[in-house]
């Protein structure tokens, strides 16, 4: 079955089509085009990982090259599991705190208006989450692990749109490639953590453990947030699952690359 991120056989990304009539481009990067060795194999673009530098530079400056946006247009952040967004439109940040071989600014999201903005943000198991105004062409990303979900910084995404203007009718959200249910155990510690109204995305396999969807928790806050169900779009990508395209921290003991989510306006 067709997803809603596709699969460019000769870019090897992912791609939200459904956003390119408003203007967008969004996607998220496989393992696939890159020159990392192993255990980083293929397209890593972490810089954090312990990867050759040089490397990993090459590998953007590859990425930045299919997609047709110079990495000096990359904005990126130093994620930290919290649920900080940094608002690119209060013109209280300068582009050089965003650079990406080197940003100074820690927090898990970003909203801009500006279409010189790249926003990217990395990834290797939690959940990139995008977001775009379709009518005032705000564009917005974050980065959320199991902390940020419980945190709710996808309903501090919402809200931080609303605060510039947008309706919640012209907001359109997509949940990306991340580990499924299916891989992600956690135990009480954080299973105490997921509210209440959403225990539904929590299964039981064994005393004090059990199977946390963060996909779907993600999508539950969403809507809770307001968001229109119709308006969301989410992937059945799993990046434990299929090793082939992702790297997957759990899946490769946390010695592994890192996949980037892409967020920009024409």
């Amino acid at each position: 079955m067709k997803d809603v991120f596709n699969y460019n056989e000769t870019t090897a990304m992912l791609l939200i089509e459904e956003w390119k009539k408003y203007g967008v481009v969004a996607g998220f990067t496989t393992k696939g085009n890159g020159i990392s060795n192993p255990p980083f194999d293929g397209l890593n673009l972490g810089l954090h990982v312990n990867d050759r530098r040089e490397d990993v530079l090459e590998n953007r400056r590859r990425t930045s090259a299919i997609l047709s946006r110079d990495l000096a247009e990359w904005r990126c952040i130093n994620q930290i599991h919290g649920d900080r967004i940094v608002d690119l439109t209060s013109g209280k940040t300068e582009d050089k705190q965003l650079q990406h071989d080197e940003p100074l600014i820690d927090a898990d999201g970003m909203v801009s208006g500006n279409s010189k903005d790249f926003l990217v943000t990395f990834y290797a198991d939690c959940v990139p989450l995008y977001m775009i105004d379709v009518n005032k062409r705000y564009f917005g990303m974050a980065h959320a692990g199991w902390k940020g979900t419980v945190k709710g910084i996808g309903k501090r995404l919402v809200e931080q749109f609303q605060r510039l203007g947008s309706n919640l009718s012209d907001m359109h959200v997509a949940i990306g490639p991340s580990i499924s249910q299916a891989h992600y155990e956690v135990n009480d510690a954080v299973a105490e953590q997921i509210p209440t109204e959403h225990s539904q995305v929590l299964m039981a396999t064994k005393p004090g453990h059990y199977l946390l969807d963060l996909k779907t928790l993600n999508e539950r806050i969403f809507v809770e947030a307001g968001i229109r169900a119709n308006h969301i779009l989410k992937t059945n990508y799993c990046t434990f699952e299929q090793d082939r395209l992702f790297y997957s921290y759990r899946r490769d003991d946390g010695k592994t690359g890192r996949m980037a989510a892409f967020l920009g306006v024409l």
